[in-house]
């Protein structure tokens, strides 16, 4: 085991089996972590850059860029700074807020604790994205180019203006979309209510922002109800809107 509680230029851990930063610490050049364990004990200042064979733990907050590409990462603590994900699976597992873009461009993550993503995140095509039963992902904005898969009473919430998804949402019941702006689904996207659940633009009444749908949003729950709470909603292009079980209800207008 190896322990850092210095400043230091850089680090590299190639060869060592694990390393724990126990010690407030700054890597003015950086982390690399190709092979091994990383374990942040305590508050760093470093860009952090983890390859797919190395693990990451961070249980202390991060000042700096945080990129991985590990099949074992775990997040529960703030990152002053982004957040990029390649490949490979990342769990946050405490309440954390990432101040810089949530970037998704391939693997998985998983939101098991609280997660703010206070500029935005963005979601590649082929990438996923799971929130846990009951947890919140709050982000500024929020770009679905892949899959977001929303578990029962889970919330997204968009704080700024806009939703946009091009890919698959799928919401359990009792989960909720909402956002303070405009909810656009795209050409090809979907959103698809599987029990009861809630969709929401312009959360914060400020903006009279509406819903626009090109893409297909579906209630699908048997015996459930999907409330759109008191929106307009234009549906254009090739949009559907498809009740193929349960009630759709609470639009105040449709533009078609």
């Amino acid at each position: 085991l190896h322990r850092v509680d210095r400043r230091q230029r850089q680090m590299c851990i190639r060869d060592r089996s694990s390393a724990t930063v126990d010690g407030v610490s700054s890597f003015t050049a950086g982390m690399d972590i190709d092979n091994g364990a990383l374990t942040i004990a305590s508050a760093t200042t470093a860009d952090i850059d983890v390859a797919a064979a190395a693990t990451y733990d961070q249980n202390a907050a991060v000042t700096g860029n945080v990129t991985t590409a590990s099949a074992n990462a775990d997040i529960g603590a703030n990152i002053t700074g982004t957040l990029t994900q390649t490949a490979g699976q990342t769990n946050i597992d405490g309440a954390s807020t990432i101040s810089g873009l949530v970037s998704i461009t391939g693997g998985t993550l998983d939101i098991d604790a609280s997660t703010t993503a206070t500029t935005g995140i963005t979601v590649a095509a082929g990438a996923t994205v799971n929130v846990a039963a009951s947890q919140v992902l709050t982000a500024g904005t929020i770009t679905n180019s892949g899959t977001l898969a929303l578990a029962a009473n889970s919330t997204l919430w968009g704080t700024a203006n806009t939703l946009n998804n091009s890919g698959a949402i799928t919401v359990a019941d009792g989960g909720t979309i909402i956002d303070s702006g405009a909810i656009n689904n795209l050409a090809g996207g979907t959103i698809t209510f599987n029990g009861n659940g809630n969709l929401d633009s312009d959360f914060d009444n400020s903006g009279g922002e509406i819903i626009t749908n090109d893409g297909a949003i579906i209630a699908a729950g048997a015996g459930s109800t999907v409330a759109v709470v008191g929106d307009a909603l234009t549906n254009q292009g090739s949009g559907t809107i498809a009740v193929n079980a349960g009630t759709l209800n609470g639009l105040s207008l449709i533009h078609i």
